[in-house]
């Protein structure tokens, strides 16, 4: 695997300091005066779609082999300008032999490997947990880590809507772990450490308000139960309230990332977002019977481009996942293989299976949601039952 071009690299990134720092008012930091020496592994924080942007600004001059979702490295027009990046192509949430082999061979040549280690956009702010093998993978390499560390953009830019925001955006460098640590540390210690270095929750020191108007676009989508009566489905977006339109309760949504009731009690995104994890924990756990089942469009990439593949029926049992029509794309997997699952909100969820995306369609926009919980937490509970 070869390293970006420098030159072109070089150019790219003055770009993208331009471009971020005009239109997102980003900001750099790096206190310690930190120079990333390779070969290296960098990686950051993911609240956005922009997140890459800023890890380029960050770092400046320095070449970074991204490791992106196969998706994009699969479509037009980004197929072609990941490919002249040099960055690395991986399915999300299973095991990747070739991106591995990828990531190795830059290191081998004295490159840097960038990543999001969380595998995903977090739809609340909050830093998910890791679901790779980092910390092995910093191991067995012995190689310098540096983080980036971006504050901010997900209030600039929340995943579950495209109504922009204004507001300050920081990104910050520094080493996390040099070689001579790393010798010292288990592969454990080294995630744990690694996690840490990145964690960002905006709701612990609420952040300066990010203003727009109709703040509570989409959050219907991504919060879909009723925080007052659990009716599911029912939550719509007004301008800047969510109104379950069962029990006519309403919740002022504010600019820094909280929700107010009538009673002027503050819910943070995420604090709702976990309850609604609870909930369907629940009805899991209570229900020896429980399935899950929704009417689906299945999208694949065909020719670089999304099309329509198949219709049929998204089913989640305790023990498998199932995909049911009448062609090929028909699967079953064990609840055990599949922990994360990344969505769209209000458009899509996505699974890899043997490299080929299946991006499904639900009638209702909510149950993009909905899936991906229910899917996480029958992976969770499936480990547990087995310890």
């Amino acid at each position: 695997m070869k390293r970006p071009n420098k030159l072109l690299y070089g150019f790219v990134s003055i770009i993208a300091r331009l471009y971020t720092s005009i239109t997102k008012n980003h900001h750099l930091s790096n206190k310690d005066k930190i120079k990333i020496k390779t070969p290296s592994l960098v990686i950051s924080n993911h609240t956005s779609f922009f997140d890459f942007l800023y890890v380029m600004g960050a770092c400046k001059m320095v070449p970074i082999n991204f490791v992106v979702a196969r998706k994009y490295y699969e479509t037009k027009p980004l197929s072609k300008i990941l490919t002249v990046g040099q960055t690395i192509p991986k399915s999300l949430f299973q095991p990747d032999a070739y991106a591995m082999k990828k990531m190795l061979e830059v290191i081998r040549n004295e490159g840097v490997v960038g990543m999001f280690p969380e595998g995903q956009i977090s739809i609340t702010g909050v830093t998910l947990p890791f679901p790779s093998t980092i910390g092995k993978l910093v191991k067995k390499t012995g190689i310098n880590v540096y983080g980036v560390k971006t504050k901010g953009a997900y209030l600039k830019n929340p995943p579950w809507t495209n109504i922009k925001r204004k507001g300050r955006i920081d990104s910050e460098v520094f080493q996390v772990l040099s070689s001579e640590e790393i010798e010292k540390l288990t592969a454990t210690e080294i995630e744990s450490i690694l996690y840490n270095s990145i964690y960002v929750n905006p709701y612990l020191n609420p952040a300066k308000p990010y203003p727009s108007k109709n703040l509570a676009i989409g959050l219907n989508h991504l919060l879909y139960l009723c925080p007052d009566c659990y009716h599911e489905g029912m939550m719509k977006s007004i301008n800047n309230d969510l109104i379950c339109e069962h029990c006519d309760s309403k919740f002022r949504v504010l600019s820094n990332g909280f929700l107010v009731d009538k009673n002027h009690h503050q819910y943070s995104i995420d604090e709702i977002y976990q309850k609604e994890r609870a909930y369907e924990r629940l009805k899991i756990i209570n229900d020896d019977n429980f399935s899950f089942q929704i009417k689906v469009k299945v999208e694949s990439i065909q020719a670089k481009k999304y099309e329509i593949v198949s219709n049929g029926v998204f089913a989640v049992s305790k023990d498998e996942i199932k995909y049911l029509s009448d062609d090929d794309y028909q699967f079953n997997i064990p609840t055990n293989v599949v922990q994360y699952v990344p969505f769209d909100n209000g458009q899509n969820f996505q699974i890899y299976r043997n490299n080929v995306l299946y991006q499904f369609i639900p009638e209702k926009p909510y149950l993009c949601t909905k899936a991906t919980i229910v899917i996480e937490l029958m992976y969770e509970l499936k480990f547990q039952r087995q310890m």
